[in-house]
């Protein structure tokens, strides 16, 4: 649930920013015409690289190494040791 609320928030944060640079400085985007003349185009296509960015990152940063053993979640003399990928021993 957590990925999917960090790339919605990647997806929509251009047209966030806009909307604020926009109220901010234009007067006509307080009286509601602001989305009617919002590059909604170029906005999609910038969240839509952050959020490939963001997997492209996870992707090459946040990965385990290859023939790793996992060690899930246990509790270990009442604390909770996290969740581990252990390299493969030979």
């Amino acid at each position: 649930m957590r990925v999917i609320l960090i790339n919605l928030f990647l997806l929509l944060l251009p047209l966030m920013l806009f909307i604020v640079y926009a109220w901010l400085t234009n007067r006509r985007a307080r009286k509601g015409g602001l989305l009617t003349d919002a590059p909604l185009i170029s906005l999609a296509i910038a969240g839509v690289l952050l959020v490939l960015a963001m997997v492209a990152y996870f992707i090459s940063f946040d990965s385990a190494p290859p023939g790793g053993k996992y060690t899930p979640p246990s509790f270990e003399n009442g604390t909770l040791r996290p969740g581990e990928i252990r390299p493969r021993e030979d």
